[in-house]
């Protein structure tokens, strides 16, 4: 009997590590090309029904250098669950062209097209405006203006639907450490009390499920940086403290909370340049945190629109593989959630049971 609950437990053991490993190790997957070709400085923002938008970004065609890329107005729509060849939908443009906008969804779905610039060349050129598209009536409408213009900024939502619009670069092209938040019930903008510890433009900029924010590396002003920091806003006195750094500096990379909550800083460039092709992960619930190495993309990649879907999938739509070269590629990373391993771990233990029964019963 010994030798039975022996092989029982080899089996279990194996099946579990069978499937996490196919799970876990199936590494990034390409779905057809976006349909209207290379994109890069495009953000990605998700409406309540989990469809994906692509805002704004700049178009160009290798080997074009990236100052003769044409900044665009384009929306488009990707649902993740319909057949492959009829997931993607163009929508009705913005009223301006935005190269790296800030992008974020309130509570009520509604996509925000926030700051960016009107133009590759960049300085003198960004933007303070704000559009919000509503999908109800397929159409855009300008809400209250930035207090001042910023491009490169990235933006996310807390759980009441405020908007953070965190750092980028002024019109002097000087990094920030400010946070303005936008409240769409009062229709008005105000600063965060906390700035961030370092300045940074086109950076990773992640929020979980109890309001605490990241950010993670992005430009500064001595080049990139690999400094990560955390802000609790649900806290009595909420400060940013330092987290463990990437073990790569990196900006123009997409930060996102997986489903197995952890942090994913993907892609991006650092000096020299170097196009990374990396991916690390970071667990935020443990109580020694570290980044490790995770399943790399399949070439390096910059400026890519990075969002996690509600499948639990992270997805990589369009980005540069060399300056001033957009693609069109969609990729993603399946990531499971800790249900997945609570399953296959209930699995085990069931095995287990059986042959502790089968044991009792024979003796």
């Amino acid at each position: 009997m010994r030798k039975l609950v022996g092989s029982i437990v080899a089996l279990a053991t194996t099946c579990c590590v069978l499937a996490s490993s196919s799970i876990l190790n199936a590494g990034w997957q390409s779905l057809p090309d976006m349909p209207t070709g290379g994109l890069s400085g495009a953000q990605a923002a998700m409406d309540l029904q989990g469809n994906i938008y692509i805002v704004g970004g700049q178009k160009g065609s290798p080997p074009a250098p990236l100052w003769e890329s044409t900044p665009t107005s384009q929306l488009l729509r990707f649902d993740e669950s319909a057949q492959t060849g009829s997931q993607w939908v163009t929508l009705k443009p913005m009223n301006e062209a935005r190269i790296e906008p800030a992008v974020a969804s309130d509570n009520q779905g509604r996509i925000y097209a926030i700051g960016g610039s009107s133009s590759s060349i960049g300085r003198g050129t960004d933007l303070s405006s704000v559009e919000r598209y509503d999908s109800s009536s397929g159409s855009w409408s300008y809400v209250a203006a930035l207090p001042f213009a910023i491009n490169g900024a990235r933006a996310v939502t807390d759980s009441t639907g405020k908007i953070y619009v965190a750092g980028g670069w002024d019109v002097n092209y000087n990094p920030l450490t400010s946070i303005e938040v936008y409240d769409p019930s009062s229709g008005s903008w105000s600063q965060l009390a906390q700035h961030m510890q370092t300045p940074r433009a086109v950076f990773g900029f992640a929020i979980d499920s109890k309001d605490r924010l990241y950010v993670a590396g992005g430009e500064t002003t001595q080049f990139e940086t690999n400094t990560v920091e955390t802000l609790d806003l649900l806290a009595q006195n909420p400060t940013w403290t330092p987290l463990p750094s990437l073990n790569s500096s990196r900006q123009l990379g997409g930060l996102v909370l997986g489903a197995d909550n952890y942090l994913y800083a993907v892609g991006g460039v650092q000096a020299g340049p170097i196009w990374l092709d990396t991916v690390e992960r970071l667990n935020i619930d443990s109580p020694t945190p570290s980044w490790g190495a995770y399943d790399p993309l399949p070439v390096g990649n910059i400026n890519s629109a990075v969002i996690a879907s509600r499948s639990g999938k992270i997805y990589s739509f369009g980005g540069e593989v060399d300056w001033g070269a957009p693609v069109a590629t969609v990729q993603f990373l399946a990531v499971p959630e800790p249900s997945t391993f609570a399953l296959l771990g209930v699995g085990g233990i069931s095995l287990l049971a059986y042959a502790w029964r089968r044991k009792r019963r024979a003796a």
